[in-house]
């Protein structure tokens, strides 16, 4: 697996590649059964995040370089859209996520450096255990728990498609115990 993360940002891209019999056995095209099967199960392995389907087209012509979209849905309705391109040299496929993954370590990591730096307190923020599936102006809201034992909630916006998110005002948190 190759993973790629764009720096100062929040977004998680990652190829996959799929080096399984994509040839129809029919014609010359991507046997689109295998790469939606394939996704899903790599999606789900990589990002904690269960999908309900992932939908190809048919009728891709497997030559060189040929690229096509796959729409994925997770099983709370959640939407991403999944770029492939073909290598018919290699009889493979490789898929990404260019848009709408965000790493749930980032932003914790994000986080944890805002306290530090802006209120000088260290906290422990908790964003889940998978991936968020965020576009912009959705609202994520992590917990944090400081050096007291106090819980609070951090809400985040994202601010693009691209991986950017603004803090809520810091000092705005209630701590609770």
């Amino acid at each position: 697996m190759f993973y790629k993360t764009r720096k100062n940002s929040t977004l998680k891209t990652f190829l996959f590649l799929s080096v399984l019999s994509l040839l129809s056995a029919c014609n010359s095209t991507v046997d689109a059964d295998v790469v939606e099967a394939d996704i899903a199960s790599y999606f789900l392995a990589d990002t904690g995040i269960e999908v309900k389907f992932v939908a190809c087209p048919e009728d891709v012509e497997y030559k060189d370089d040929n690229g096509f979209s796959c729409d994925l849905e997770t099983v709370d309705g959640k939407k991403i859209k999944i770029s492939a391109v073909v290598d018919a040299d290699a009889d493979q496929v490789s898929w990404e996520v260019k848009t709408g993954l965000l790493s749930s370590i980032k932003l914790e990591q994000i986080i944890k450096e805002e306290f530090n730096s802006s209120e000088s307190i260290s906290v422990k923020p908790d964003c889940g255990s998978t991936d968020i599936i965020a576009y912009q102006g959705d609202l994520i809201k992590c917990t944090v728990l400081n050096s007291e034992n106090q819980k609070g909630i951090v809400q985040l916006v994202v601010t693009d498609n691209h991986g950017g998110v603004r803090l809520q005002d810091l000092s705005s948190v209630k701590w609770q115990t």
